[in-house]
């Protein structure tokens, strides 16, 4: 796995992938920044590159964490999921929705993962919010299912929505 992007959104996912130790294995960060390579190498004790081109060549890299300005998806989420990586983004996926359906329809076609961070769905003031949302209106196993991460799709990669 390598991160791309070593910025503001970085310390929460270093985090997750410490609590993930033994399941994911962080093989390279990636920043076109003197500073933020340096500042990562110092805090984390692993040397960052700047050449994004060889971690995206890497075989034993099959997905990559965007935590790039959200101006930057667009363009590298395609060059990542071109190199035939699966991403998480960070959000929003995009500056505008076309960018996010970009990136989810180039996965699609890939057969790749193109998803956004949602990193409070479990939190219970989010829950609670969505429950109320979904109790007035037409969505409600839309977002129940993907509040409790039950979401699937068939052969056709349709989305089912049951729960």
């Amino acid at each position: 796995m390598a991160i791309v992007g070593l910025g503001m959104a970085l310390a929460p996912h270093m985090a997750s992938l410490a609590d993930l130790r033994g399941r994911a294995h962080l093989a390279y960060a990636v920043a076109r920044s003197p500073a933020r390579r340096a500042a990562f190498d110092a805090t984390y004790g692993m040397a960052a590159t700047a050449d994004l081109d060889a971690v995206l060549a890497d075989p034993a890299v099959d997905a990559v964490i965007l935590l790039t300005p959200p101006d930057t998806h667009h363009d590298l989420g395609a060059r990542i999921l071109s190199a035939g990586k699966h991403v998480l983004i960070e959000k929003p996926g995009g500056l505008v929705t076309d960018d996010t359906r970009f990136l989810a329809d180039r996965a699609k076609a890939l057969g790749l993962f193109a998803a956004p961070v949602l990193q409070h769905r479990f939190r219970p003031a989010v829950r609670a919010v969505a429950v109320q949302h979904a109790a007035s209106c037409q969505c409600q196993h839309e977002w129940l299912a993907c509040l409790n991460g039950k979401l699937g799709s068939d052969a056709q990669g349709r989305v089912d929505l049951r729960g």
